[in-house]
C-alpha cells in the first residue's frame, strides 16, 4: 500500500464547523519506534486546540474536545480543515510509551499552523517499554504459580505501587512455570515477589507461626534494603526470587472511630515499614478486606516493628488513621482507629491590589491516602472553608496567583506552616497573607552539563532563610531556557532547574531528592528592584532516577 492510499484511508477529522471554516490548515506525519526509526501502525494520534500559546506548562490542561486518528500502514497520519493556532498533538500504542510533538518531561510544545498552511513531516517517536522478567520459585525449587508481583517506586518520600502495563490491576503474577513478565516505561524499580492471600491464608494452620513472607528482590524483607532494578526501554531485566518459609504470622481486626464503634464498609488497610511516610499502599503480606463490615486480615507477617494505616475504600465517606504496631506473634481483634475527614476553616489577607479571580488554594498531603486533595476556589471574601481534610500533614498551595502577587505568610493555629505541614486540630485556623506590594523578581537561564540551552526546564524556589515554605513556587522556562518569577517574598531561595516536574509542596518530603537539591541548587536572594539574573545547570532525569535508586 503506497504513503497516498494509506493517507487516503486515515479518518480525515474537521475541528471547526463549516460556516467557520475559510482557508483551513492541515497535519500530516508519522509515528515511528524511537529505538528502530520503524513506522508504527495503529497508534492512536490524539489532536487539541488551537491555542494562543506555544507551549503548556504542567498546570495548563488540554482544551477539549480532542480528535483523534489511528496511524496507517506506515504509519502515517492526518488532520485536516484546522484553523490557524497552536495545537497539542500526541500518540500513544500498547507496549510503548505514550509521547508528543516536541514534548519534554515539563512541558508540551505546540505546533504552529498558519492560515491555511499544510504542515507535513511531523514524526512522533514513541518508546518501547522496558521489562522485568524471571522466575518465582519455593526454597525446594519448585516454580510456584500465582505468586504475586508488586513493582514500586520512591517518590515524595513514598513508596508507590507503579501500572504494569496490560495488568488489570497493580499486581502481576506468575504463570504455571512460577514465570512472569512486568511490563514498565524506563526508571529504577524495586521489585517485591509474595503468595497471593488465598495460599498464605492455609500457611499458618499448616506450619503455625512459619509462612513464605513478601521477598524484595534478591533477597531482602523490606523495599529500604532492596536491589533496585533499572528498567532500559526495549530491554529486558532478569531478576528471579526463592522465596523461603520463615517465621511470619497474622494480623486481623476492624476499623474503629475514635469512640472506639466499628466502622462500616470496605477496610483499606496497609502495612508499612516503621519511619515511613504513612500511605495506604500494600508493601508487606497479603490482605483480605471484602466485607463491608470494615474487618480486614493481613497474612504472612515477619517480626518486626511497622506503621498500620487504615481507610475506607472507594467512594466510602474518608476516614483515616496511622498506629503503630509490633508483630511477634498473630495479632487478632485488633482495632485499627481511624478518623473522619474534617472541616478546615481560615482566612485569606490581602496586601495592596490584585485580581485573585482564577486563584485557587490547595492543602496538599504528605502521606497519601485515598481521597480528594481538599482545595478552594480564592473569591471576593476572605473566608476559606476545605471539606474532607484528613487526619494527615497539609502543606498549603496557593495556585494561579496573578503576576504581581505572592505568598506573603501561611500560619497554622498561629504558627508558620513548616515543611513538615501541619495537621488539622480543632479549633485551629489557617491563615494566608498574600502581598502585591514590594515583590521581588528573580530571572535567568538554565544549560545542560555541555553548556547548551534547556527548552522547557522546570525552575523551583524554596525560601533557605526560614521563610515560610508556602512561598516556593515554580515556573516552566521557555525554549532557549530563560525564565523569570515575576513575584516573589523577598527573601533568600535556594534555587535548582529540573528536567521532569515537581511538587514545590512535597519536595522536602523525599529526603533523597531534597539533598540532591542542596547539592545542587543555587542560593539566590530576591528582592525588589532589577532581578538578579542567575544560571542554573540542568538537574537530570537519570540523576533523579540515581538519587531514588539509594537507601
Amino acid at each position: 500500500m503506497t504513503d497516498r492510499v494509506a493517507l487516503a484511508l486515515t479518518a480525515v477529522l474537521w475541528i471547526l464547523p463549516a460556516s467557520a471554516q475559510t482557508t483551513s490548515g492541515s497535519i500530516e506525519g508519522q509515528t515511528v519506534n524511537l529505538k528502530t526509526g520503524a513506522p508504527l501502525r495503529d497508534a492512536t494520534v490524539t489532536l487539541t486546540g488551537p491555542y494562543a500559546k506555544f507551549a503548556l506548562g504542567p498546570d495548563d490542561p488540554p482544551v477539549s474536545p480532542a480528535v483523534h486518528a489511528s496511524s496507517g500502514d506506515q504509519g502515517r497520519f492526518v488532520f485536516q480543515n484546522l484553523a490557524a493556532g497552536n495545537y497539542l498533538i500526541s500518540a500513544g500504542r500498547a507496549g510503548f510509551r505514550s509521547a508528543g510533538y516536541g514534548e519534554s518531561r515539563v512541558a508540551r510544545e505546540l505546533l504552529p499552523v498558519g492560515e491555511g498552511q499544510q504542515v507535513k513531516d511531523v514524526v512522533i517517536k514513541l518508546a518501547p517499554l522496558g521489562v522485568i522478567a524471571g522466575k518465582v520459585t519455593n526454597e525446594a525449587g519448585v516454580p510456584l504459580q500465582n505468586a504475586r508481583i508488586t513493582t514500586y517506586r520512591y517518590a515524595n518520600g513514598i513508596w508507590l505501587r507503579t501500572l504494569q502495563a496490560g495488568e488489570p490491576t497493580q499486581f502481576g503474577y506468575t504463570n504455571d512455570l512460577g514465570e512472569y513478565r512486568a511490563v514498565l516505561p524506563p526508571g529504577p524499580y524495586v521489585v517485591s515477589a509474595a503468595y497471593p492471600f488465598a495460599l498464605a491464608l492455609l500457611e499458618p494452620d499448616l506450619t503455625p507461626g512459619l509462612g513464605h513472607p513478601t521477598t524484595y528482590y534478591p533477597d531482602s524483607p523490606g523495599p529500604e534494603n532492596a536491589k533496585p532494578l533499572t528498567v532500559v526501554s526495549g530491554e529486558a531485566v532478569q531478576a528471579d526470587f526463592k522465596l523461603r518459609k520463615a517465621p511470619a504470622y497474622r494480623i486481623s481486626g476492624h476499623l474503629a472511630g475514635p469512640d472506639g464503634r466499628r466502622v462500616w464498609g470496605q477496610a483499606c488497610p496497609g502495612i508499612l515499614p516503621k519511619d515511613s511516610v504513612p500511605s495506604d499502599f500494600l508493601l508487606l503480606g497479603s490482605i483480605s478486606a471484602s466485607a463491608q463490615d470494615g474487618t480486614f486480615t493481613i497474612v504472612a507477617i515477619p517480626p518486626g516493628s511497622y506503621l498500620l494505616t487504615g481507610a475506607l475504600c472507594g467512594n466510602a465517606p474518608p476516614v483515616s488513621g496511622v498506629q503503630a504496631l509490633e508483630v511477634s506473634g498473630n495479632v487478632d481483634d485488633l482495632k485499627l482507629h481511624v478518623t473522619p475527614a474534617q472541616q478546615v476553616r481560615g482566612t485569606l489577607k490581602l496586601e495592596g491590589d490584585a485580581n485573585l479571580a482564577g486563584a485557587s488554594v490547595l492543602l496538599q498531603p504528605i502521606e497519601r491516602f485515598p481521597g480528594r486533595i481538599p482545595n478552594v476556589t480564592i473569591s471576593s471574601g476572605s473566608s476559606l472553608v476545605f471539606e474532607g481534610a484528613l487526619s494527615l500533614h497539609y502543606v498549603p498551595e496557593v495556585r494561579r496567583l496573578p503576576v504581581n502577587c505572592y505568598v506573603k505568610s501561611a500560619r497554622y493555629g498561629g504558627q508558620e506552616v513548616a515543611a513538615t505541614g501541619f495537621q488539622p486540630v480543632a479549633g485551629a485556623s489557617l491563615e494566608i497573607t498574600l502581598s502585591a506590594l514590594g515583590a521581588a523578581q528573580l530571572s535567568g537561564s538554565v544549560a545542560d552539563r555541555a553548556g547548551r540551552p534547556v527548552r522547557y526546564p522546570l525552575v523551583t524556589v524554596m525560601p533557605s532563610d526560614g521563610g515560610p515554605v508556602v512561598a516556593a513556587r515554580s515556573v516552566v522556562g521557555d525554549a532557549d531556557g530563560k525564565f523569570i518569577f515575576q513575584a516573589l517574598r523577598p527573601g533568600e531561595y535556594r534555587a535548582a532547574a529540573w528536567e521532569e516536574v515537581f511538587g514545590v509542596a512535597r519536595l522536602a518530603a523525599d529526603p533523597r531528592i531534597s539533598k540532591l537539591y542542596r547539592e545542587r541548587g543555587k542560593v539566590v536572594t530576591a528582592q525588589p528592584g532589577t532581578p538578579p539574573a542567575v544560571a542554573l545547570t540542568l538537574i537530570g532525569a537519570e540523576e533523579v532516577d540515581s538519587a531514588r535508586s539509594k537507601p
